[in-house]
């Protein structure tokens, strides 16, 4: 595994994660109220440093905490947002000409994060019941804005997103994997997206 993450700070925040998962294996609160649940979570610590120790407690505490109310005012989070860490800050990039092309620098990560989980809630809205629960859902249902939903219970969105982490972080070709460079809010927004889309 590469040096990005520590094998052994990845295995136990793994370990961390899988077993809150065990323990809520019965909880059968859709997804997109966990999304909800955990969007308030994640603003009850967003003045904490962002560790993996925190991460597996919010991912726990989503399970049971109440849904945030859905606010009109996210659908100015629509559009997936494309970032990465690149020359010690995170950048927002846009594909152009053929080529990904960086439109902002020095982004704020708790920005990114809140953009992600903003937009995740917005997005699963749209994706339909009967699509949702159509046994040919792991292939994959688009939201209409381009994006793709691969997981729709939290259980199987966190397992995913610890996969999805770990397979990049093993591979010596991933780009992905530069997201988790450092320990920031931009990490579990990095997770959130694996959560979506890692079959």
């Amino acid at each position: 595994m590469k040096s990005i993450v520590e094998e052994s700070v990845f295995q136990e925040f793994k370990s961390s994660v899988f077993a809150v998962l065990d323990k809520h294996e019965q909880n059968n609160i859709s997804l997109e109220d966990y999304l909800l649940a955990l969007w308030a979570v994640i603003e009850k610590y967003k003045n904490q440093k962002p560790s993996y120790p925190l991460f597996a407690i919010m991912i726990d505490e989503a399970f049971e905490a109440p849904p945030s109310k859905f606010d009109e005012q996210w659908i100015a989070y629509e559009n997936h947002l494309s970032w990465t860490y690149k020359n010690g800050s995170y950048v927002i990039e846009k594909y152009k000409d053929g080529k990904q092309v960086i439109i902002q620098s020095n982004v704020d990560d708790y920005e990114i994060l809140k953009h992600t989980i903003l937009y995740q809630i917005v997005d699963f809205r749209k994706l339909s019941p009967d699509k949702i629960n159509d046994p040919q859902s792991f292939f994959g249902i688009d939201s209409g804005k381009g994006d793709t939903w691969y997981n729709f219970t939290p259980i199987d969105y966190w397992s995913c997103a610890i996969r999805g982490m770990e397979d990049h972080l093993k591979s010596p070709v991933s780009l992905f994997a530069a997201n988790f460079t450092k320990c920031t809010w931009a990490v579990f927004a990095a997770l959130l997206s694996l959560g979506q889309v890692y079959e």
